[in-house]
């Protein structure tokens, strides 16, 4: 339930993204869809796609959902996106559909729960 939740939200910011005129991936809502047609694909290759696509970023952004500071999975997307001097955002949840989106730039050290 939880996770089904946070597939919406990342689809919801995603597709806002779209309809602001900017091209969006969200490795969450693709994933989601993805094994829920195919079923389950490893932590691993999952990983190692959504690197690729983040290879490819201008800029990241990362929805604050309830818990989104205890994936190692965003963690390491972060922190590459952060090495490779990428532009990284924090989106305030939720997400509106329409109206503005509230976002600050991420300028110093993420405070990750283990």
């Amino acid at each position: 339930m939880v996770r089904d939740a946070r597939v919406m939200d990342s689809a919801r910011l995603a597709a806002r993204l779209i309809r602001d005129g900017m091209s969006a991936y969200s490795p969450l809502a693709h994933a989601a869809m993805i094994e829920h047609l195919c079923g389950h694909i490893d932590y691993d290759q999952w990983m190692h796609h959504c690197m690729m696509m983040l290879e490819k970023a201008d800029v990241v952004y990362l929805l604050k959902t309830p818990g989104w500071n205890k994936s190692q999975g965003v963690r390491k997307e972060i922190e590459y996106a952060l090495r490779e001097r990428k532009d990284v955002w924090t989106v305030k949840y939720p997400v509106p559909s329409y109206g503005t989106l509230f976002m600050s730039r991420v300028t110093g050290e993420i405070n990750w729960e283990k």
